[in-house]
C-alpha cells in the first residue's frame, strides 16, 4: 500500500492515453509576497529515483523565479473519465545546461530533442511575461534540436505528499501518502 499512489496514477495514465487530461496538469507555486500561482504544465513522465514527475520550462518564466525563492509546489491531476484526482505535493528542482548531475543534463538534452519544432521556437522568442514585443521580434529561427536553448529547463518535482481521491464509488475513496525515511505512509481519509 505504501506507493499505491504511483500504481493508481499509472493506471489512470493509461487509461486516458490520448485525453489532454493525462498530459497536462496543474502546478501551483508560491508568490513573492506569498500570493499562489498556477499554471497548467506538461506531463513529461517520472524520472526515478523518487520517483521526480518531470516537465520542462523556460527560464526566464515566472514559476522558475517563485521556485528559486520557495522550492515547494503543488501538481493537481484531474482525470475525467477515471474521475481521480491526484494532488502531488513536493520540492521543485530545476536542470539547467550547468547543473552538476550529468545524468540529468543528458535527460535535459533528450527531451530537447523530442520537442516539437513550434514547442523549440518558443524558447527563442522575448522573454515570457513582459509587454509584447512587436511581431517581427516574433519571427526567429528555429533552433537547433541537438543543442538546447540556453533557457530551457527540466522541472522535476519529487513528491513527499499525495492525496488521492476516487470520485466514481458513491461512498468516495480517499487516501493521503506521505514520504517518511523508511518509504511510504499510506492513510485512508474521509472523502
Amino acid at each position: 500500500m505504501s506507493r499505491a499512489w504511483r500504481e493508481w496514477l499509472d493506471r489512470a495514465l493509461e487509461a486516458n492515453p490520448e485525453r489532454p487530461d493525462a498530459l497536462y496538469l496543474q502546478l501551483a507555486t508560491v508568490r513573492p509576497g506569498g500570493r499562489p500561482a498556477n499554471r497548467t504544465i506538461f506531463f513529461r513522465g517520472f524520472l526515478e529515483p523518487g520517483p521526480r514527475l518531470v516537465f520542462t520550462t523556460n527560464a526566464h518564466s515566472a514559476k522558475v523565479a517563485e521556485l528559486a525563492a520557495q522550492p515547494w509546489a503543488e501538481a493537481c491531476w484531474h482525470f475525467r473519465t477515471t474521475r481521480e484526482q491526484f494532488r502531488i505535493a513536493g520540492r521543485v528542482e530545476t536542470v539547467g545546461a550547468r547543473h552538476p548531475d550529468a545524468a540529468l543534463r543528458a535527460e535535459r538534452l533528450r527531451l530537447w530533442a523530442l520537442q516539437r519544432e513550434d514547442s523549440r521556437l518558443t524558447f527563442a522568442w522575448p522573454r515570457p511575461g513582459l509587454p509584447r514585443a512587436g511581431d517581427p521580434a516574433f519571427a526567429v529561427p528555429a533552433p537547433d534540436p541537438a543543442l538546447p536553448a540556453e533557457n530551457f529547463l527540466l522541472g522535476l518535482l519529487a513528491p513527499d505528499e499525495v492525496d488521492y481521491i476516487d470520485l466514481r464509488p458513491a461512498l468516495h475513496e480517499r487516501w493521503r501518502f506521505a514520504r517518511e525515511a523508511g518509504g511510504w505512509r499510506a492513510e485512508r481519509l474521509n472523502p
